[in-house]
């Protein structure tokens, strides 16, 4: 009986010592999947992202093996999201389809995924990416699209960064956002964060609602700044194309464009406050206002290679209605 007594014991304690089940680098998902499988394999896929993330390690990669609706995702370590240019991701109502609450030093890369709010977006406002916490964002090759604000809060944003420490590196390029009330927004809730950023080959069009296709906000903001280099993108059919925005915090926003269309939207480009915009090789035209200078000082520039013309009402207007003029060197 005593043997019979310690044997158990002995048993127990090795059952109370093994480890849980080891992440791994690489995991997948499959249409065909089962979230009762460990993900580690083509051949034992999980159904959904979230359970392939919990079985990932840390700074490991998810893959979509085949077109899917593989739901929402909550990220709180350094990832990537391989979706292949399949995978479907849809949130909940009055959700968000990815929730990233990294730690400071995690980068989290977005690849090739379909983010949808259609019919969740109905009754309840939705998010398609929500940045929270973090080092580094990298979305490419990826659609947003149908997220619309119609609850409270920030919602109906495609992609929403809202740090409020540290300093925020994000790129997004090779990017589709469509029917959003906001497309791209960097927008602190409060705190003095940082980012710095490149928005690349992005087209945003038709913002719900008089929305804004990328958007630069800092109301909330006790300090910070923020750099952000958009290139080679296109905003159409918007209420705003661009807009930065400071006047109401001392954070710092700059804004480098370069080969830019922005057309048929309410407001091609406006800033308002201190914001610094520079602008070359771009053509804004068609708009009702092709651009808004509302910066006190004056902190709107343009090169000589922009084309800024044929916009309904006004070319340039706004409490200074001109641009300081840069020589090409």
């Amino acid at each position: 009986m005593h043997s019979i007594v310690l044997a158990a014991t002995s048993l127990a304690a090795m059952l109370i010592a093994a480890p849980a089940q080891a992440q791994v680098v690489q995991t997948f998902v499959s249409a065909a999947g089962s979230d009762s499988n460990n993900c580690a394999d083509v051949t034992t896929p999980c159904l959904h992202f979230q359970n392939a993330v919990n079985a990932t390690a840390p700074g490991g990669e998810v893959v979509a093996l085949n077109p899917a609706d593989y739901g929402p995702i909550t990220i709180n370590q350094p990832i990537t999201i391989n979706g292949q240019g399949w995978a479907y991701v849809a949130p909940a109502a009055g959700g968000t389809a990815i929730t990233i609450n990294a730690n400071s030093g995690d980068a989290v890369t977005l690849r090739g995924l379909v983010l949808d709010g259609s019919g969740a977006t109905n009754t309840n406002g939705t998010n398609g990416i929500v940045f929270n916490s973090g080092r580094r964002l990298t979305v490419t090759n990826c659609i947003m699209q149908n997220f619309l604000d119609t609850g409270v809060g920030p919602l109906g944003r495609g992609i929403l960064m809202q740090t409020t420490s540290g300093t925020l590196s994000f790129d997004i390029s090779n990017t589709m956002l469509s029917n959003n009330s906001i497309g791209i927004e960097w927008q602190p809730p409060s705190g003095s964060p940082n980012a710095i950023g490149v928005i690349d080959h992005v087209t945003a069009i038709y913002a719900n609602e008089g929305g804004t296709a990328i958007a630069f906000e800092t109301v909330n903001a006790a300090g910070g700044y923020v750099f952000a280099v958009i290139s080679n993108s296109v905003t159409s059919f918007n209420g705003g194309g661009i807009s930065a925005d400071n006047e109401f915090s001392p954070s710092t926003i700059s804004v480098s464009i370069k080969n830019l269309t922005a057309t048929n939207n309410f407001e091609g480009i406006s800033a308002r406050g201190t914001s610094n915009v520079q602008l070359g090789q771009s053509v804004i035209t068609g708009n009702t206002y092709g651009i808004t200078n509302n910066t006190l000082p004056n902190t709107f520039y343009t090169y000589n290679n922009n084309q800024i013309s044929q916009n309904s009402i006004a070319d340039i207007t706004g409490i200074t209605p001109t641009l300081n003029t840069l020589n090409m060197q």
